[in-house]
């Protein structure tokens, strides 16, 4: 658990993001000759609840190991498919994970990241080339962070889809759904 808060922090301070306070002009008397200065606090929508959800004692086998171009491959789909929040891109992510791990048929040809990204019709953001421009945020590498650290709670989830394509489609017809995040619907 500690490795992974350090992971965040660090990935935090390098990309930038801290909480900063920054000092008003005024400042106001405290008895005993301290003095007190009012600040205004600089927050990010990240939500680090998902930093302890992982459990006690990461297992060796639950840790990803990825290349440079895989990870950045991977941000930056995700952060096309994900959304801006950190657990859009999280599901996302670990979706697509799930798919290089996973046994089921349509994805036993698939072995790397970059084979389930580019399997034929699986991601319009990928058939459009809308993933080569996508803005990799904070939440983004956060997300790559949890996930690297083997973070897993999406319960086998293989399929997505925009929650607003699904009210009668393939995979609601099809598969058990998991949960809807950011307006994305996760099957297994």
């Amino acid at each position: 658990m500690k490795r992974i808060l350090s992971i965040a922090l660090t990935m935090c301070m390098t990309i930038g993001v801290v909480v900063v306070s920054l000092p008003k002009e005024e400042v106001k008397e405290v008895p005993q000759s301290k003095k007190a200065i009012e600040t205004e606090t600089y927050h990010t929508d990240i939500d680090f609840s998902l930093l302890y959800s992982l459990e006690e004692e990461t297992r060796k086998e639950d840790i990803v190991d990825l290349t440079q171009s895989e990870a950045q491959l991977l941000m930056q789909v995700s952060r096309a498919e994900g959304g801006e929040s950190l657990e859009g891109q999280l599901w996302t992510m670990r979706t697509l994970l799930n798919r290089v791990e996973s046994d089921e048929p349509d994805f036993q040809s698939v072995n790397s990241i970059g084979e389930v990204i580019f399997q034929k019709g699986q991601f319009e953001v990928v058939s459009k080339g809308l993933y080569e421009n996508a803005d990799v945020n904070v939440n983004t590498h956060l997300a790559l962070a949890l996930c690297e650290s083997g973070w897993n709670e999406t319960q086998g989830a293989l399929w997505f889809e925009s929650a607003s394509n699904s009210s009668d489609s393939w995979h609601c017809r099809n598969l058990s759904f998991i949960k809807e995040v950011e307006g994305q619907r996760y099957y297994r």
